[in-house]
Formats: structure tokens, C-alpha cells, sequence
């Protein structure tokens, strides 16, 4: 109690100039790594819904694939000297494929399990 002012000790945190409340105040004390680890974590609360982080990617797949086929980009495997282009994704045969082995595809890459449990 602030017997000068009649006040509790804490009635005039976070309020005027200058003040050490809220965030400020809360790093402090904190060590470099506490600071860091609150960065990240606002940083991650930002992102939005890993399902949509998924289709934003899927998204961005099809259409590098598409500008790839588009400028004619291709490869020369090295082992076999045999010559790889882009393909489009867009494509009817393509997008029916990809969206019908799209559930295969997921079940046999093993990080995605963890990954499920974890948003779990």
C-alpha cells in the first residue's frame, strides 16, 4: 500500500510516461533466450492455420511448375544424361493425378504423422 497517495503499490503500473509496465517491464529480467523464445512464439501466433500454410504452398508448386513449363525449364539428370523438364501441374491429367495420389503420397512421408499429432 502507498501510504502517500492512499493507493495500492500497483495502482499506477502501466499508466503515465515512461512507464516499466507491461511488456517492457515483463523482459526486464528475462534472459536473452526467454526474449528470443517471445519472439518466435509471436512470430508463430501470426502464422495462420497449417492447413492453409499446406494449400498456400500446393499453390505456390503449381504455379512455379506452371512458369517453369511456360519458359521450357529443364535439367540434364546427371546420372543418366537424360534431359528433365518442367511439367505443368495445371494440366487435366496432372491435377487429376496429383489430387488423386495426394492422400498416398501423405501417407508415405512418415514426418507428417508427427506433425499431425503435434497439432493435435
Amino acid at each position: 500500500m502507498n501510504e502517500e497517495h492512499g493507493q495500492p503499490d500497483n495502482a499506477n503500473k502501466g499508466k503515465g510516461k515512461g512507464n516499466k509496465g507491461g511488456a517492457d517491464h515483463r523482459n526486464a529480467g528475462r534472459g536473452f533466450l526467454n526474449r528470443m523464445l517471445d519472439r518466435v512464439e509471436k512470430a508463430g501466433n501470426r502464422l495462420p492455420d497449417p492447413v492453409t500454410v499446406f494449400v498456400i504452398i500446393i499453390a505456390l508448386v503449381m504455379i512455379a511448375s506452371l512458369a517453369g513449363y511456360l519458359l521450357g525449364v529443364g535439367v540434364v539428370h546427371p546420372g543418366t544424361g537424360e534431359d528433365i523438364r518442367a511439367v505443368n501441374l495445371f494440366s487435366g491429367e496432372n491435377f487429376q493425378r496429383m489430387f488423386s495420389e495426394m492422400p498416398q503420397r501423405f501417407d508415405e512421408f512418415p514426418p507428417l504423422g508427427l506433425v499431425l499429432v503435434v497439432m493435435l
